[in-house]
């Protein structure tokens, strides 16, 4: 067999979507870019002693607080695309986790990750019900610490990576909306930043 025939492990690396090294062929073009440095897109919508607050950069949305935290974020998502966000979760219960969605559509459709220390569900909801979705971990990704989730979403399949290890993939579904959402249960949840970019 000729040596030019035989593919390297970093050259199968860059053909596997589940590698990050597979991303490096992608331009990125931003879309959408909240660092929490300011309240000027209003997702805290008034300021109350123990509610959601943005402090030195970040979005705090404490316990006690239980409600949906939306931005309207225009997007294309039948193309190719990349969602960052780097966040961090405490809880006493065992069941607390914080998730993020996209797509938001009222009760049509949407997208969801939700994550705690290193578990991540990967899931879709359409019109009034969740999928069984599907369920990843990632050993070393410690509470309290803010941890980077990324969803690239290549040719109809959403693939999940936290700090850079892979953890799930699952099939995407078509969305309409044009709303992001925070929120979390029995948990704390810290966002440092989001950013939505397409993949070109």
């Amino acid at each position: 067999m000729l040596l030019s025939s035989v593919l390297s492990f970093e050259q199968t690396e860059d053909l596997d979507p589940q590698s990050p090294k597979y991303y490096d062929q992608f331009h990125r073009k931003v879309v959408f870019m909240e660092d929490f440095n300011s309240n000027d897109r209003n997702w805290c919508k008034r300021s109350s002693r123990g509610g959601a607050r943005i402090h030195e950069g970040r979005f705090h949305i404490p316990t006690r607080i239980n409600r949906d935290h939306k931005m309207y974020v225009p997007f294309d998502y039948s193309q190719n695309y990349e969602i960052e966000i780097q966040a961090k979760t405490t809880a006493k219960s065992r069941k607390g986790y914080g998730f993020f969605q996209w797509g938001v559509d009222c009760d049509i459709a949407s997208s969801s990750i939700a994550f705690f220390r290193g578990k991540v569900i990967l899931n879709n909801y359409t019109y009034g019900k969740w999928d069984t979705g599907a369920r990843g971990y990632v050993e070393g990704l410690d509470e309290d610490v803010l941890h980077k989730y990324v969803i690239r979403k290549i040719d109809g399949v959403h693939y999940v990576f936290a700090d850079g290890q892979f953890v799930v993939k699952y099939p995407a579904i078509s969305l309409r909306g044009q709303e992001i959402l925070l929120n979390k249960q029995k948990a704390n949840l810290v966002v440092d930043f989001i950013k939505l970019s397409y993949l070109n």
